[in-house]
């Protein structure tokens, strides 16, 4: 594409496999779907996953989609590039990357979810281990909540899905919490099939 686009970031796009979860084949022959808030993605081929991530210290990017108004213009670019989903971060997951609270990752997430608010054309999914971003994030509209720590950081996480009826992207990296950050983000590849599962 040729235009005003904002640099793109290395690797934007990641097709997320789908190994299993709550589909609803209709056996009437249609693609299996996956029912997540406000509607249904066809799960019948890989979906894309645009990667937005809103840190000052993101492996991906460094950064450059921290102001809200860059951000939000990278969300609707990766939905015009095909993504199915726009997958937005708050909490670096570079290798050594230090946690953050909830409070700071709230505070990046929230002006980005204000600003897409019922204006982006693909849902938007959350990528965090923490129950109280992910209800704040589902009050403002996510349809999905990526947990790459496969609900083993807060197990309140699939409640919370549940009762708001979104769809879930459950990560398992494998091995056990770090001190130096986020269980399992420093190995994930680069644009490849990544495996997890969604509910």
């Amino acid at each position: 594409m040729e235009g005003n686009h904002l640099p793109r970031s290395p690797d934007p796009l990641w097709r997320l496999k789908v190994p299993h979860g709550r589909t609803d084949p209709s056996g009437t022959g249609d693609s299996p779907t996956w029912r997540i808030r406000g509607g249904t993605l066809d799960v019948s081929r890989p979906l894309i996953l645009g990667v937005l991530n809103v840190t000052p210290d993101s492996f991906s990017d460094g950064g450059e989609h921290l102001d809200p108004r860059s951000a939000a213009l990278r969300a609707e670019e990766l939905a015009e590039e095909g993504a199915d989903l726009v997958d937005i971060g708050a909490e670096s997951t570079r290798p050594g990357a230090p946690s953050v609270s909830a409070e700071e990752e709230w505070s990046r997430l929230e002006p980005v979810l204000r600003r897409l608010q019922g204006s982006l054309p693909v849902p938007i999914s959350v990528d965090t281990t923490k129950a109280e971003v992910a209800a704040r994030a589902l009050e403002l509209g996510a349809s999905v909540i990526n947990d790459v720590s496969g609900l083993r950081a807060e197990p309140a996480i699939a409640g919370l899905v549940a009762e708001s009826d979104a769809g879930l992207i459950r990560q398992d990296a494998g091995g056990e919490p770090s001190p130096a950050g986020p269980i399992g983000r420093a190995s994930l590849p680069g644009p490849a099939d990544h495996g997890g599962s969604i509910t």
